[in-house]
């Protein structure tokens, strides 16, 4: 970091919810050569400082996580629901380009959070397709839908994808628009 100019936004809610107005990013400038003692001491600041956010306290494994601007901490994930709409490809490669891919459905808690971001006004595109070789339902990360108390219906096209929507997962014709929701890692610092 020698004689280089360090930016680094934050955006540090003041409580973790969703309906909370985002604060204004704190912009934060270091210019000249830091040393080892000042770096270490700059990264313990705003891991302190980022780390006791409510933001933070979310349930999960231990330790501070970070998502992105604009994106949504929840545990371990970070998600981004987009505003526009676009078929179910569209939305997988627009997940790809933010180094992210389309919403896979774990476990309940990952349901109920869903429910909460969509509030079940709007269907959203989430990463499941109906595989034409094999008639599988599979997330895009390769595993197979547990259908264990999931009755999903798809269109006869065969071209079916999956859509959260009226908070369950329904099948849907592929080329149909919507809105998606993109996950990635949060990032553990």
């Amino acid at each position: 970091m020698a004689g280089e100019i360090v930016y680094a936004d934050l955006n540090i809610r003041g409580d973790s919810s969703l309906t909370s107005r985002p604060q204004p990013p704190h912009h934060l400038i270091f210019q000249g050569p830091c040393s080892k003692a000042e770096t270490g001491a700059l990264a313990s600041h705003l891991r302190r400082r980022l780390c006791d956010s409510p933001q933070n306290s979310s349930a999960g494994p231990p330790g501070c996580r970070l998502c992105p601007l604009n994106w949504l901490l929840h545990g371990d994930k970070c998600y981004w629901l987009s505003k526009e709409s676009k078929t179910w490809n569209e939305s997988r490669k627009d997940c790809s380009a933010k180094s992210s891919r389309m919403l896979v459905i774990q476990d309940q808690r990952a349901m109920e959070f869903i429910k909460t971001i969509t509030e079940g006004k709007y269907p959203v595109w989430i990463g499941l397709h109906l595989t034409t070789s094999k008639g599988n339902w599979t997330w895009v990360d390769g595993s197979l839908l547990n259908q264990t108390g999931v009755s999903l219906s798809a269109p006869d096209t065969g071209n079916s994808c999956g859509v959260w929507k009226e908070n369950q997962i329904r099948g849907e014709i592929c080329s149909g628009t919507f809105k998606w929701i993109c996950q990635r890692e949060a990032v553990l610092i």
